[in-house]
């Protein structure tokens, strides 16, 4: 029995050969970073040295449990979009190694909507980080889901990082639905009236396939957008779709509403030709400045790279260099239909090599729009007529959109880049 006991004993603890207890010297973990979607869990494994220590006993932490837990076992935990630091401590000598943890937003399912932690209603500021709080502001909008609706006319709405909707169908932030007794005067629209401010990020894998009258990201618009992107996505728009655009459907005429340093990726198809379709926006009743669309677009009554139809204040330094075609009246590189009495369209360029689009407007009065070929590059900005808006600068103001004019290079083109780009 004393042998057995002896055992047992040896078996528990470490010594050196002299039966001296053997300190440790350091430590390591297996991973010095993780990246996780909140909900996901993984384990961390830590190694003490020497092996044979005495002690080998680790005690685990979190700087930000909000964000990432950590057990005694070292299993890590992704709670919320952020960043945390799991560090593993030694009983013996205090040794620590750490790893570095970044959560991002589940994987959306389509139908999750979460009212944003950070809102603020007396400071009339909202910030959204996932693509459920995003959900959730078009469900504000709309008055869908059991959501009581605004259009946060007087907030400011920031995205704090990037959104993967998933390729999940999306509705609208500003429907358009009419609400009310369409018959009254007035009646009224569900519409977004904020300042939105994309904060650099972008959206990606945005999905619609709908036949309501207005389709984007947003529908109809009272408000402002800037410094957002549509990185991916398609909008298939059918039977009344009326206004559709990657930004936006539609911007309504008020002098305080803009697109300002926004670009869209997704492909746009009208399958019927009723809708005012724009890479941008649909139908610009307002200003869309420094702002670009590579997305592909076809069909529709009008169908431009910037927008569909134009009857508002500016269209000003912006260009398309997406293949637009298929407007059963009209067809744009920048704008099919810049209608009479609309404000001026000045330092646009689109690239006429890669779409179906004859010319950069097609219909209406025509601006400062070039066709960025080698005949017309070497004069941009010096020849008559041209805007002084084909200035490069920090954006702060008029003539300083631009990053770079380009050069047609011989038919190896660097095409120009606004000031934000990267």
């Amino acid at each position: 029995m004393l042998a057995a006991f002896t055992l047992a004993v040896s078996s528990c603890t470490k010594e050196d050969k002299t039966g001296s207890t053997v300190s440790v010297t350091g430590m390591t973990l297996d991973k010095p970073a993780l990246e996780l979607s909140a909900g996901d869990a993984e384990t961390l494994i830590a190694t003490v040295a020497p092996e044979n220590a005495t002690n080998k006993a680790v005690k685990w932490n979190s700087d930000n449990k909000t964000v990432a837990t950590v057990d005694q076992t070292g299993l890590v935990t992704a709670v919320a979009p952020g960043g945390a630091v799991i560090t593993a401590t030694t009983e013996d000598g205090g040794k620590t190694a750490s790893c570095h943890v970044a959560v991002t937003a589940a994987p959306w399912d389509g139908t999750s909507r979460t009212e944003p932690a950070d809102r603020d209603d007396d400071a009339k500021t909202i910030s959204v980080a996932s693509p459920a709080e995003l959900a959730w502001l078009a469900s504000a909008c709309n008055g869908t889901d059991g959501v009581e609706a605004g259009n946060f006319e007087d907030y400011t709405i920031t995205l704090t990082s990037d959104i993967d909707l998933n390729n999940h169908e999306w509705t609208p932030i500003g429907s358009g639905i009419k609400f009310g007794d369409p018959y009254a005067d007035p009646y009224y629209f569900y519409t977004f009236g904020a300042i939105f401010d994309g904060n650099g990020h972008t959206v990606s894998n945005l999905k619609i396939d709908s036949e309501d009258e207005y389709i984007g990201l947003f529908g109809y618009v009272t408000g402002q957008i800037e410094n957002l992107g549509i990185a991916s996505g398609s909008i298939q728009a059918s039977g009344d779709a009326l206004y559709v655009g990657g930004i936006c459907g539609h911007l309504t005429n008020s002098n305080s509403c803009t697109i300002t340093a926004c670009y869209n990726r997704a492909d746009i198809t009208c399958l019927s030709d009723e809708p005012y379709a724009g890479g941008i926006c649909g139908n610009n009743q307002a200003s869309i400045v420094a702002c670009y669309n590579t997305g592909n677009l076809t069909g529709g009554w009008v169908a431009g790279g910037i927008c569909g139809h134009f009857y508002g204040d500016a269209i000003t330094a912006c260009y398309s260099t997406g293949i637009i075609s298929g407007g059963s009246y009209a067809t744009g590189g920048l704008c099919a239909y810049n209608q009479g009495g609309s404000g001026p369209i000045t330092a646009c360029y689109w690239t006429k090599s890669t779409q179906g689009a004859v010319n950069g407007i097609g219909s209406g009065n025509t601006g400062d729009v070039q066709e960025f070929s080698g005949s017309a590059w070497s004069a941009i900005g010096t020849a008559t007529g041209q805007s002084a808006e084909w200035g490069t600068g920090d954006g702060s103001g008029s003539g300083k959109y631009w990053k770079s004019i380009g050069s047609w290079n011989n038919g190896t083109p660097t095409y120009p880049k606004l000031w934000w780009e990267k």
